[in-house]
């Protein structure tokens, strides 16, 4: 499992992993008041804007094949919660919720009450040493 763009992703953990999370580089533009978010991981045009989780499985020559992928939507993320995080040099935290009720991977859009945005002071160190707002499992 990893997030971003399928045929770049960052961050691969095992899909039975407990709780992961990655660090993903976002830029914020204001327009007419609400955020607009950006970046190498940010996908979609304005108000549709998500980030990739993707599922993978690996085949026997190594390759990576793409079987499942999740939208993490951005539009739902607080305005506030982006200007706090602005204002004091902050990042912002996603808790995701990445399991359906069945007990499969959650895919397609992920929205509140999938999704938890919360501003975030410090990252831990697990995160800062994973790489390239964070998403957790």
């Amino acid at each position: 499992m990893g997030v971003g763009r399928f045929r770049d992703p960052i961050g691969l953990v095992p899909g039975d992993i407990r709780q992961a999370e990655w660090q993903v580089p976002v830029r914020v533009v204001w327009r007419d008041g609400r955020p607009d978010f950006r970046g190498p991981h940010v996908d979609g045009k304005r108000e549709d804007r998500h980030i990739y989780l993707d599922w993978f499985s690996r085949e026997p020559d190594g390759e990576l094949r793409l079987f499942r992928r999740g939208k993490v939507m951005l539009e739902g993320v607080d305005p506030s919660l982006v200007k706090q995080a602005e204002d004091t040099g902050a990042h912002l935290m996603c808790t995701a919720n990445l399991t359906s009720e069945k007990g499969l991977p959650s895919t397609a859009r992920l929205w509140a009450p999938d999704l938890r945005w919360s501003v975030a002071s410090a990252i831990s160190e697990a995160t800062a040493n994973s790489g390239p707002v964070s998403q957790r499992s």
